[in-house]
């Protein structure tokens, strides 16, 4: 996995207590410009340090916004909801490929959604945009790969 310090959306952050966190933003240059220039935009996120106990779950989502903050963003796609007892160190959220096509925001960045009462450890998150990784799902639920998003 090939990771830039520039296109880190957390690193190492702590997870929040019943909340949402958002990550810092990646400019892409301008609303409605293709992402990755027709190449496959990998993003990842994983859990770095243990311990998520005493949360209920959590899920990420993949957000876009006009502005850098990514103050009220719009959700570009969700993981399915994780529960603590599967977020050990190296757990990595299935994020699949962003899509090519489909970014009318010139912001993009990660959110962390979680439940229930503050961890009892330092559980904590990285995520950014790779390239180089073999692991991760290629294209978006229910798009059919005519669309380019499955090259």
């Amino acid at each position: 996995m090939i990771m830039d310090k520039e296109a880190l959306f957390f690193d190492e952050v702590t997870l929040p207590t019943a909340a949402t966190l958002a990550s810092s933003s990646y400019d892409l240059g301008a609303a409605g410009l293709r992402p990755g220039m027709g190449e496959m935009v990998r993003l990842f996120a994983q859990i770095t340090g243990a311990n998520a106990a005493g949360l209920t779950n959590a899920l990420i989502q993949v957000v876009a916004d006009t502005v850098a903050t990514l103050a009220s963003p719009t959700v570009l796609y969700a993981t399915p909801v994780v529960v603590t007892a599967t977020m050990v160190v190296g757990y990595r959220f299935n994020i699949p490929a962003l899509p090519v096509d489909n970014i009318a925001e010139q912001f993009i960045g990660l959110t962390v959604v979680t439940t229930g009462p503050a961890p009892t450890g330092l559980a904590r998150l990285s995520g950014g945009i790779i390239t180089g990784d073999q692991n991760l799902q290629i294209g978006w639920p229910g798009v059919a790969a005519e669309t380019g998003f499955n090259r």
